[in-house]
């Protein structure tokens, strides 16, 4: 009984609810959060209507009460308390030890206050500990019991999903293979796995085909725009590869001393696939924290490097790793890190008072206010848009949801995770088509040093194609849809070689469009530094025929798609003209310069494009 009433308390402390809904907020973050509730509204399929990391099981992290019943919440609450509840149970032994319970009572209350929450990370583990449970006492209905949880990360943030179903396939397989598991386990893992997601197809919004496709190109090219870390934060990634260091040492470590005492070969066999799992979940804990570097996502890799580590304390068959697993466990805890956690002298009894106040939260759901902005659009405009349908660029998709408009999205809804030619050509596609926005309203902006002009070019030519600027006002420009078709148009191309820092001359007397596609390809080490973290930069120099200089962040995917040299936005007013064919009254370039550590990119030739007869020499996929 002490048993059961503790793992239920922590499980209760982990969990950490007040209620059922969050509250809509503006911004970057807050709006995709907005989005993914108005595309659930509309039914939008995912993979054709609508990209975005995040799948449509997605809401769950958000919790807004806009397209969300609470019973929907409340079922997968109770799924996350049930299962952080029986690991700890797990945990806490058949034996009443004080300092086992002592240690699994500190380890939990230090990863609920740790800040950051990311649900998808912790049905990951979910998925693993399935698998451990499995190793450790064979029982097949574990297996279904990852296969289940590795298709709910799938659909809730698809880069972490496409990882655990990939684990679940992984160890069936190896394990198979290696004659750890009966031929009829491996049955029962991969159907079970291939029936669940079938069943998920027909019921949930979503073209799997598509769907995959989109998002190997997000995954691909997401952190080759994402920033690196600002100097505050170097001390973070600097104790975190400390960390890692020492699990990695320690691991070695304890490889020796089982190939000392003859195991080492036994071990590979029984633990080894689950093992390089485990391993597979800290990198991607890694990557996802430090290659965007902010506090929130930097405390994410402290906060849940725990859990994976934790399966090889509950589950490995050999005393020597569960004994010494603990070691980079506790590292994990009190090794210097800069993340504040954040202390609360009530945590004792916290878990009561949340239980209490989300109980009376599931009987009479409270629905947080959204938080507006001072509103930015006339009212001229309002009453213009009406009822009709409405896109938004870059990315305030919360406009939408504070107007109550018809929001009909671009199919990869914020520009900033439009970061190949595929994903681009998505959203350039969508403009052409008689289901595209009746309205589109865009102000300037960018993230992570880019330029506002350089990203979506397909789509930007595909909006002035198709599109009339109605209006601006203030920090906002009104698009309205053509009647009259746009032909298709065709290309020129001038080739040549070009090399890192040198100056590609562009002819200021022609006024017509002008594409800059450049084959640039990193080298074997920038490579391994993209896989282990981010790549080198590399950045685009335009010099105007004023002297005046821009510089900006881009990447091979980017230059691969192609630069919109001539005509060139600087503004929102200049965009504003490049919308209406005012291309006289355009800022002009006369010249272009790729800057780039030479020791890791390399360059093989651009293509100057004009318009004229023939197609473009370069494709629109990164390689």
């Amino acid at each position: 009984m002490v048993r059961l009433l503790t793992a239920l308390i922590l499980a209760l402390t982990i969990f950490d609810r007040w209620g059922i809904y969050n509250q809509p907020l503006p911004g970057l973050d807050g709006s995709w959060a907005i989005a993914l509730h108005l595309v659930r509204q509309q039914g939008l399929l995912y993979g054709t209507d609508f990209v975005f990391t995040y799948g449509p099981l997605g809401w769950y992290t958000t919790r807004l009460a806009i397209a969300v019943q609470p019973w929907e919440i409340l079922l997968l609450d109770i799924v996350y308390v049930i299962h952080v509840g029986a690991i700890l149970w797990l945990a806490l032994g058949k034996r009443l030890v004080w300092l086992r319970y002592g240690l699994v009572t500190g380890l939990a209350v230090l990863h609920a206050l740790a800040p950051g929450l990311e649900p998808p990370f912790v049905f990951y583990f979910f998925s693993l500990a399935y698998l451990g449970y499995y190793q450790y006492t064979g029982r097949a209905w574990a297996l279904v019991g990852a296969s289940a949880f590795a298709i709910l990360t799938f659909y809730m943030k698809a880069n972490v999903g496409i990882v655990s179903l990939s684990s679940v396939v992984i160890y069936a397989v190896v394990q198979g293979l290696g004659q750890q598991m009966p031929i009829r386990h491996v049955g029962i893992c991969l159907g079970s796995l291939a029936l669940l997601l079938g069943i998920s197809i027909m019921y949930l919004p979503v073209r799997l085909t598509p769907y995959l496709i989109a998002q190997w190109h997000i995954i691909n090219s997401y952190n080759d725009l994402m920033y690196l870390p600002p100097t505050h934060f170097r001390r973070a990634l600097f104790a975190a590869l400390l960390i890692l260091f020492l699990v990695l040492s320690i691991t070695l470590w304890l490889l020796f001393r089982l190939y000392q005492s003859r195991q080492l070969r036994s071990f590979f066999r029984q633990e080894g696939a689950l093992w390089g799992l485990i391993s597979l979940q800290l990198f991607i804990l890694f990557k996802e924290s430090f290659v965007r570097s902010d506090a929130d996502h930097i405390s994410l890799f402290y906060k849940y490097s725990l859990l994976p580590l934790s399966i090889l304390a509950l589950f490995s068959a050999q005393l020597l790793i569960r004994r010494w697993i603990l070691l980079p466990i506790l590292l994990l805890v009190v090794a210097p890190n800069p993340i504040p956690y954040n202390w609360d002298s009530t945590v004792a009894y916290r878990w009561a008072r949340q239980l209490i106040t989300y109980g009376r939260d599931i009987m009479n759901p409270k629905h947080p206010p959204f938080l507006p902005v001072t509103s930015p659009i006339p009212a001229a405009w309002l009453e213009r848009i009406g009822t009709k349908r409405v896109d938004i660029i870059p990315s305030e998709v919360s406009l939408a949801y504070q107007y109550g408009w018809h929001y009909a999205p671009r199919p990869v809804m914020q520009t900033y995770q439009v970061t190949d030619g595929y994903l681009d050509l998505l959203n350039a596609t969508y403009y052409k088509s008689a289901d595209a926005a009746d309205y589109v309203l865009m102000t300037w902006n960018a993230t992570d040093g880019r330029d506002p002009f350089a990203d979506e070019t397909q789509t930007k030519l595909s909006l002035r194609d198709h599109y009339q600027l109605l209006n601006q006002h203030g920090n906002w420009l009104l698009l309205g849809r053509k009647l009259k078709k746009m032909r298709s148009k065709q290309y020129i191309v001038y080739k040549q070689s070009v090399q890192i820092g040198q100056p590609i001359p562009i002819d200021t007397g022609i006024l017509q469009d002008q594409f800059l596609q450049v084959d640039i390809r990193y080298r074997p080490m920038a490579q391994l530094q993209r896989l282990l973290f981010q790549p080198p930069g590399i950045s685009v120099e335009l010099t105007h025929t004023d002297n005046q200089r821009d510089t900006f962040r881009t990447t091979t995917s980017l230059l691969r798609t192609g630069l919109l040299v001539v005509p060139r936005a600087r503004t929102l007013t200049d965009m504003g003209h490049f919308m209406q064919n005012h291309t006289e009254l355009l800022p002009q370039v006369k010249t272009v310069r790729l800057l780039a550590d030479t020791s890791m990119v390399q360059t093989t030739k651009y293509a100057l494009i004009r318009v004229g007869n023939t197609k473009p020499a370069l494709t629109n996929n990164d390689n």
